[in-house]
């Protein structure tokens, strides 16, 4: 008896190790090219066990009572490795403006682990606006978004 049936090829399906190769490559290149597009500075600090020291910035109080009083509490907390002085300005900027309306600043001495408080009177703008505390000297910031005058 013969067979008619034309003899059919079958491609065996390829090992595992013939998909997983290309794909580790693939995910290899990619994260190679992360880590390049990296800042040096970052990557170092990053992978350091180092401590980064820093200033704790944080509001006395709520976001809601910034807007509603229009006095600014807010706290610093040095985490840094010596004392020294530490400026801040906190100012008001009315949305969609260039230039603050109104602007106070100083300065506090802070030691290791110190925490100093502060609160700060602006005059709010009748419409929508921030509050913005910073450390100019410093990557800290604190925004806050008032609605403005509720009518």
């Amino acid at each position: 008896m013969r067979d008619d049936a034309p003899a059919q090829a079958t491609a065996a399906p390829p090992r595992w190790w013939q998909r997983a190769l290309p794909m580790t490559l693939l995910a290899l290149l990619v994260g190679a090219g992360a880590v390049a597009a990296l800042d040096p500075d970052e990557l170092a600090l990053s992978t350091s066990r180092e401590p980064q020291p820093f200033v704790e910035l944080l509001l006395t109080g709520a976001p809601q009572q910034v807007c509603r009083k229009e006095t600014v509490g807010f706290q610093l907390t040095s985490h840094l490795e010596e004392a020294g002085r530490v400026r801040w300005s906190v100012s008001v900027r009315p949305t969609n403006a260039e230039k603050p309306t109104d602007r106070d600043q100083g300065s506090v001495r802070l030691s290791p682990g110190g925490t100093r408080s502060e609160s700060v009177r602006l005059a709010a703008p009748g419409r929508a606006y921030d509050v913005v505390v910073r450390l100019p000297d410093r990557p800290e910031l604190l925004r806050i978004h008032c609605q403005g005058a509720r009518r």
